[in-house]
């Protein structure tokens, strides 16, 4: 069970990353920016970049090598032409 979880999840990443339609969902590769960044559970230690929406730009972090997100970029330079003008999302004020 936990594996065929793991292959939908890879599935559905690899979806959001080529900003394609999967199950009658679209992810714009946009959206993915403003994913947290996450360094998954395996002991790796992989460098990688990533947008922050709250500093607005793309930042280096160790990445552990498995069940990361779509916020995970293998150069600085992809990170930036995927997520510039992203911007910090609008947060709602509750009254």
């Amino acid at each position: 069970m936990e594996e065929a979880k793991h292959d939908c999840q890879s599935l559905l990443d690899w979806a959001i990353n080529q900003d394609l339609t999967l199950w009658g969902l679209k992810v714009p590769k946009k959206d993915r920016c403003l994913v947290p960044k996450k360094v998954g559970r395996c002991r790796g230690s992989f460098p990688r970049w990533y947008y922050n929406a709250a500093s607005q730009r793309c930042e280096k972090f160790l990445f552990g090598g498995c069940r990361g997100n779509q916020n995970n970029y293998l150069t600085e330079e992809e990170c930036i032409t995927v997520c510039n003008g992203t911007g910090t999302p609008k947060t709602k004020l509750l009254l």
